[in-house]
């Protein structure tokens, strides 16, 4: 980039795929970079049209700049609209405009419009493949489950032998609960392998035949599933050894974590890089420190799984060395500290074991696994119990000074009622003048109880916490999506998700996790958690 007559002229070499650039100054540049505002611009193509998905993907850089959330919906709107006059058949932006009116219009209306994009698109579509996958995305993002299941029924009668009526069938059998893995393997041997495409679905494949725990097939689909994973072949073999460790194939699990561990030099973090001149990937000038983080959160995730399962495997000199390098990283991550002491108990390393477990026990007076591990520890080391009264009174006496964040629904509990909770929640919160913190998640989401001990753990989040809400967490299950309910919310993109609502009930703020997570381990950044919660606590 420089100045010309008074100008700033930038010139990009625009590779394939490339729809949207945006870009500043940096520091120690001789500009103003107005306080941090960021430059674009759409690429074209020889006809003077933006590339399909350029709009669409300015339209969401904008939260990233210095404007208020007014500026940022007025520009963000206007974009998805521009997409969707240059593009009418983008049925991903046309969702997306059809949620943003939803509030303003009304149902009745919303839905009569979507019907209409949703039988034009059909009629019109060119792949019904295609159109298909754009109208459940539709269907699904306006809580429609009937319409996605009278939209399936419409294109199995209407074309039976189809390659969408041969997907379907193949979706059908791979997603839904107690499917018989000899129905799944007749589909498969009467179809070919190849219908099964080359994407997440082989994963899908590989699932059900976990779920039937048909380790022969198992292992195919594994195969499978890592040589379409080329690039991030670490992670995926990671995924394989955890799936087949839940399965008690142990050394299968073993064989895949080794793979993974391997493959880490290979890993390709795409966010990260760029393709060079000769087509193979680079890190970037400007991203190069979020590699490293990135490279060293894989080999320790990889170790504390390969920690695990060398512990099933009764390998436990490999368990205590793989997990005592993870902790080094993952520092904040229970579960890494929990497996290195439960190695270091097998290995007659008591002390150690001690050690890890007390400094854990007087973070929270509820976890009575890490107790017993405390008391277990403490009992090898003194030869018996005696003196263990003075322990746990000095533990009460740390308990005692520390802060307790307050939940009025503690547990995800599918069986559960929201739209009570919350009624009750609201009116503690109006008679104590506190904000609400709705915490969406469930049972099986880890990161749902990372979250939840950090709230407990990290005294300063637990002091405000204490000090200014109430927290209410809302079930997110298969038993139970609490659909009604989280549809008056603005969409969830992952989990856990929280929402912040004054006394009153109002939305104030809607919380993506991902952006106050650490970027190393299972742990959160604390410079961020309490921004995020000095901001909403309505003082």
């Amino acid at each position: 980039m420089s100045l010309v007559k008074g100008k700033w002229q930038a010139s990009y070499i625009v590779t394939e795929g490339t729809m949207y650039v945006v870009f500043g100054f940096r520091n120690g540049d001789q500009a103003d970079d107005n306080e941090g505002h960021l430059w674009d611009f759409l690429v074209h193509d020889n006809t003077g049209k933006p590339l399909r998905n350029a709009h669409y993907m300015r339209a969401f850089s904008y939260p990233e700049r210095n404007y208020d959330t007014d500026a940022v919906n007025t520009l963000k709107n206007k974009d998805l609209a521009a997409e969707v006059t240059a593009y009418p058949d983008n049925l991903i932006v046309q969702t997306m405009l059809l949620k943003e009116a939803l509030t303003k219009q009304g149902e009745a209306q919303i839905m009569a419009k979507a019907h209409a994009i949703a039988e034009r698109a059909w009629q019109e579509a060119a792949s019904k493949t295609e159109v298909y996958s754009g109208l459940s995305f539709m269907w699904r993002q306006l809580n429609k489950p009937s319409e996605l299941e009278a939209l399936k029924t419409k294109a199995l009668q209407e074309n039976p032998n189809s390659e969408l009526a041969t997907r379907l069938t193949l979706q059908t059998l791979v997603e839904t609960k107690g499917t018989s893995c000899d129905n799944l393997s007749a589909f498969l041997q009467e179809h070919g392998e190849q219908v099964v495409p080359k994407d997440y679905r082989l994963y899908n494949v590989f699932n059900q035949y976990k779920a039937c725990k048909d380790r022969e097939r198992m292992l195919f689909w594994a195969n499978k599933y890592v040589a379409y994973s080329e690039g991030m072949a670490s992670y995926s073999n990671r995924t394989l050894a955890t799936a087949f460790m839940e399965s008690g194939f142990a050394p299968e699990a073993e064989e895949f974590i080794r793979k993974a561990i391997a493959a880490e030099p290979q890993e390709l973090f795409r966010a990260y890089m760029k393709r060079g001149e000769d087509g193979t990937w680079l890190p970037t000038s400007l991203a190069g420190d979020k590699l490293a983080l990135a490279r060293t959160d894989l080999h320790a995730g990889n170790l504390k799984v390969a920690g695990r399962i060398f512990l099933a495997v009764q390998k436990n000199e490999a368990a205590y060395e793989a997990l005592n390098t993870a902790r080094k990283t993952l520092q904040y991550d229970k579960e890494v500290a929990m497996l290195f002491a439960t190695a270091a108990e097998a290995l007659a390393r008591d002390q150690e074991a001690y050690e890890v477990y007390w400094h854990w026990a007087t973070k929270d007076r509820t976890d009575q696994p890490t107790l017993d591990g405390l008391a277990r520890s403490y009992a090898k080391l003194n030869a018996g119990t005696e003196g263990w009264a003075a322990v746990l009174a000095k533990l009460e006496g740390i308990w005692g000074k520390k802060p307790e964040p307050r939940f009025t629904v503690a547990d995800y509990d599918p069986n559960r009622d929201p739209a009570k909770d919350l009624e009750s929640t609201l009116v503690q919160a109006r008679a104590e003048q506190k904000q609400v913190m709705l915490f969406v998640g469930g049972q099986w989401c880890s990161w749902c109880h990372a979250l939840t001990r950090y709230f407990k753990q990290n005294e300063k989040a637990a002091q405000i916490l204490q000090d200014r809400y109430l927290i209410m967490k809302v079930n997110f299950s298969e038993e139970n999506e609490n659909a009604t309910f989280l549809s008056k919310y603005p969409a969830i993109s992952g989990y856990p998700h929280l929402f912040f609502l004054s006394a009153d009930g109002k939305l104030l703020h809607s919380q993506n996790t991902g952006e106050i997570e650490a970027g190393v381990g299972m742990a959160y950044d604390e410079q961020k958690v309490m921004e995020m919660l000095e901001k909403w606590a309505g003082r």
